[in-house]
């Protein structure tokens, strides 16, 4: 049967193919000290809320220089951003963007704006 007497527009449908996968931080401090940081020197601070690790939930400062991370420090201090467990890791793997974050509940986003569009970026997610 011809679909384009059903649908006359059928020409115009897209099917693409997406894939979900689940992430889940056990260890934020590893997870910073091995995710991309830009390729200049900087520091920010991030408050990861997680419910059902509490020893994840905290205020960590990032220290980097030429990309690489010299240290992180678990602290009380201002945040830069807070977030919870589930956005940080699509932060970390690059399945949202600084942008994208922010609608997303749980997110607020206090300082270094310019900074943190440059570290967290949307990347393609190829596991194999």
């Amino acid at each position: 049967m011809d679909l384009s007497v059903l649908l006359p527009e059928c020409d115009s449908l897209d099917r693409k193919l997406c894939g979900h996968f689940t992430a889940r931080a056990l260890n934020i401090d590893k997870i910073l000290s091995v995710m991309r940081h830009a390729c200049r020197q900087g520091q920010y601070s991030i408050h990861v809320a997680d419910y059902f690790l509490p020893e994840n939930t905290g205020t960590y400062t990032v220290i980097f220089d030429s990309g690489k991370v010299l240290s992180i420090v678990r602290n009380d201090a201002d945040a830069d951003m807070d977030v919870t467990v589930e956005t940080f890791c699509q932060l970390a793997v690059g399945r949202i963007d600084r942008d994208m974050a922010r609608y997303r509940e749980g997110t607020v986003l206090y300082s270094n704006e310019a900074l943190l569009r440059e570290l967290f970026v949307k990347k393609p997610v190829l596991l194999k």
